[in-house]
């Protein structure tokens, strides 16, 4: 966690135009995951975990739909595949002056056919997949008294309704002595977006507000009233014209990717309210993840990644999560969610807001 990313300020205070979202901010920490080489004691994103020479990791031993991707793949195919691309990338990106150079060399295309033409299937319990790993002096988050690191596995394959099964550990890092030298690798995974790049982090704090959905309808009807936007420079919100509203959602209340605290990133459902199974209580938003680093910081609080699905898990004693396949958005999270604290506001969920781009998006 040595680089230092900065989300840039918005261009006015939002509360000063609509005061009513004064006490519903909350403060959040952008984690900004980057290509690092992580080690067991770092917080990272797909890198090893410290994880105990003596407890056994854990399989999933539920039964997976071989038919649930076009073709199957090792995470050694997905590095390579990976690997291949990004440097057919950067050759594209040299430049004018660079020599030219064909998209793929005739060595490189052969390797992705190889690839592509998949692996056979699998039949037994396959070792999860580390997500992500998070030391408590590192990122601010609730953890348990006796606990100071959590670490997130799952399963690379959809479960029911499209879920991965998840596993949440919780830990004292100063009672792992004798760690796991190599962590078991499943043989085959669904697709790439179950094998997190290893990424370190850059945390940055910043204050957020619910998206338009989580508000009252006076509220809403507020920020899609053009008149309210006035008394601000008009080069702010002309690009939202014809709907104001897209300028809140878009650049002034949530931050995409991977994130502890603040609000949902509700996109493209509705919000659901989640409920602790136990005590029937509300949960607040504790953690979102992304799978992949940034690779364009944009205005605001608005980032653009490269992956196409979203994820978002919420934290009670059995995880679930839900993913919300839509192609034309670029943005994957995970939310984990813990139980809320009393005494702030909560705004209840409130209508759909269909998607922008219906007929871009999967039936």
């Amino acid at each position: 966690m040595n680089a230092t990313f900065a989300t840039p300020p918005r261009p006015f205070d939002v509360t000063a135009l609509f005061p009513q979202l004064a006490p519903l901010a909350r403060t959040a920490t952008r984690l900004h995951p980057r290509t690092r080489t992580p080690t067991v004691h770092d917080s990272s994103v797909g890198g090893p975990l410290l994880w105990p020479v003596d407890e056994p990791w854990p399989y999933c031993e539920e039964p997976h739909d071989r038919h649930a991707a076009l073709r199957i793949n090792s995470p050694d195919d997905i590095r390579l595949q990976r690997r291949v691309l990004a440097a057919a990338a950067e050759r594209l990106h040299r430049g004018p002056v660079a020599p030219v150079a064909p998209e793929r060399t005739p060595a490189e295309q052969e390797t992705l056919d190889l690839i592509r033409a998949g692996r056979p299937w699998f039949e037994g319990p396959i070792p999860l997949v580390s997500v992500a790993q998070l030391y408590a002096r590192d990122i601010p988050f609730p953890c348990p008294p006796d606990a100071d690191l959590l670490q997130v596995l799952w399963c690379p394959f959809d479960h029911e309704m499209a879920h991965p099964k998840t596993a949440l550990v919780w830990r004292s890092s100063a009672t792992v002595t004798d760690v796991l030298d190599a962590r078991p690798e499943p043989p085959i995974v669904q697709d790439g977006w179950y094998l997190p790049e290893p990424c370190l982090f850059s945390p940055e704090q910043v204050t957020e507000f619910p998206n338009p959905l989580e508000l009252d309808k006076e509220l809403r009807d507020q920020l899609d009233d053009m008149s309210r936007w006035e008394t601000i420079d008009p080069a702010q919100y002309n690009a939202y014209a014809d709907d104001p509203g897209e300028l809140y959602l878009n650049n002034l209340c949530t931050a995409p990717g991977w994130k502890t605290g603040g609000w949902t990133r509700w996109s493209p459902t509705d919000p659901v309210d989640r409920a602790c199974p136990e005590r029937s209580e509300p949960l607040r938003v504790w953690r979102r993840l992304g799978s992949a680093p940034s690779q364009v910081e944009s205005s605001h609080l608005v980032s653009r990644y490269r992956w196409r699905a979203e994820f978002v898990l919420h934290r009670t004693e059995h995880a679930q999560c839900r993913r919300q396949p839509c192609p034309h958005r670029p943005v994957r999270d995970l939310c984990l969610q813990p139980h809320r604290t009393a005494g702030g506001p909560r705004p209840p969920a409130r209508t759909r807001r269909s998607c922008r781009e219906p007929d871009r998006c999967s039936p």
